[in-house]
């Protein structure tokens, strides 16, 4: 009687080897995909948003994201006004913005998660310097003479670059802090209305002796430096108990020149339809010398 043997079939080793490689090939896009998946569930996003107090995107702002003092992350704005930031590390940042001529703005403690975006709004106001002036004077009976207590400065160049445009002397006023403008339009400085106050310009005085409202104010564009005194305490300024608003005008230059501002009006677009127009200041500075090194001329219009 023969016996029938079953034959076993044995693979070699080399084609053993192939064949966990390939397994090992198949598998690798499946591993990487998955930790692709994982890590877009880990992270999170946030969005800054920059704008002036018109409500007018503000591009080339940085922005930083802290951590205690280390920064984790830089960017700017960009013509839209808008920075994000993708694939961060969930937790809690400190955002800081800032830009030249503008005030440095912050918001701490804002914490992001994986799949909710967060973001944050700032609006952005210009810098404003101030000053703070004594005068000694020696002799057998020195003294020292404290001009004022805190001068709020607004230089021209200040001003020019502002977002917002400013016309005249008077809209440029609530830019700086303590002074802001009541719903009929008047100033008011510590507050305390425009009559408890004084405009000077160039050391005249030209407050409304009838009304004590400020007078005709002066376009920017003819402004070299306007100054706010809080507190002041000269002899020199007087016929107030609130504030002294001073402005010294610009000189004609060596060279005759002109510049225009604001030439264009600004339209009122609603749902992407022209609505009128909002606002239009064209305005034209000229000045120059007529008699060389002697006599100047600097003329603004409105």
């Amino acid at each position: 009687m023969e016996v029938v043997r079953p034959m076993l079939c044995f693979i070699p080793p080399c084609l053993r080897k192939l064949t966990r490689a390939l397994v090992v090939l198949a598998l690798v896009p499946a591993l990487g995909f998955g930790m692709i998946a994982r890590q877009a569930r880990s992270t999170a996003s946030l969005r800054v948003t920059a704008h002036d107090e018109a409500d007018r995107a503000v591009a080339a702002v940085v922005v930083e994201l802290k951590r205690g003092d280390a920064v984790v992350i830089k960017t700017a704005t960009d013509e839209k006004g808008v920075a994000e930031f993708r694939n961060l590390a969930p937790g809690t940042y400190d955002v800081f913005i800032s830009k030249e001529g503008l005030e440095t703005l912050d918001q701490a403690g804002v914490t992001v998660q994986p799949g909710a975006p967060v973001e944050i709004n700032f609006t952005v106001v210009p810098k404003v310097n101030l000053t703070d002036t004594v005068t000694v004077q020696a002799g057998s009976d020195a003294h020292v003479e404290k001009t004022a207590s805190v001068a709020s400065e607004l230089a021209r160049n200040i001003v020019k670059e502002l977002p917002i445009k400013p016309a005249t002397v008077k809209d440029t006023l609530p830019l700086v802090p303590g002074v802001v403008r009541s719903p009929e339009g008047e100033i008011k400085i510590s507050g305390q209305g425009e009559h408890r106050s004084a405009l000077i310009v160039n050391s005249a005085d030209v407050t409304d002796p009838a009304t004590g409202q400020f007078g005709v104010t002066v376009p920017v564009d003819s402004v070299e430096t306007i100054n706010v005194f809080k507190t002041p305490y000269l002899a020199q300024y007087g016929r107030f108990t609130a504030g002294v608003v001073t402005v010294e005008t610009r000189r004609g230059g060596d060279k005759w020149d002109f510049e225009i501002n604001d030439p264009l009006p600004e339209f009122r677009i609603w749902s992407g339809q022209l609505r009128g127009v909002r606002e239009a200041s064209p305005r034209l500075v000229f000045n120059g010398p007529l008699i060389k090194d002697k006599l100047y001329f600097s003329a603004g219009v409105e």
